[in-house]
């Protein structure tokens, strides 16, 4: 058996989906076991409950988890090219015959 979901979008829905979500203060408190309701996180939840009724909060969630994963990749790929520049051109050469470089898309 094979299992399909489809999503409907809204151009409401779409329009949201394009802001990014705020960062969520509980990852960062330290009493995230037994919330104290602090203000940054009833702001957080105020600020989501419209993502939450869409039914969307979880897609804007995977969306700023993409977001954030591909601004790491790109700074990563920015620092190998710069340290494959300041090899020697012997070197260099050597890294690309074995294949350990960054090809361009």
């Amino acid at each position: 058996m094979k299992s399909v979901t489809i999503y409907k979008f809204t151009n409401e829905d779409i329009e949201f989906l394009k802001k990014d979500l705020p960062d969520n203060p509980c990852i960062t408190c330290s009493d995230k076991y037994s919330c104290c309701e602090c203000p940054e996180g009833n702001q957080y939840n105020k600020a989501i409950s419209p993502y939450v009724d869409k039914n969307i909060y979880e897609i804007a969630r995977n969306i700023k988890m993409y977001k954030e994963i591909l601004a790491t990749f790109y700074d990563a790929r920015e620092k190998v090219k710069r340290q494959f520049d300041r090899f020697p051109k012997e070197i260099q050469n050597i890294l690309i015959e074995q294949d350990m470089i960054i090809k361009e898309a």
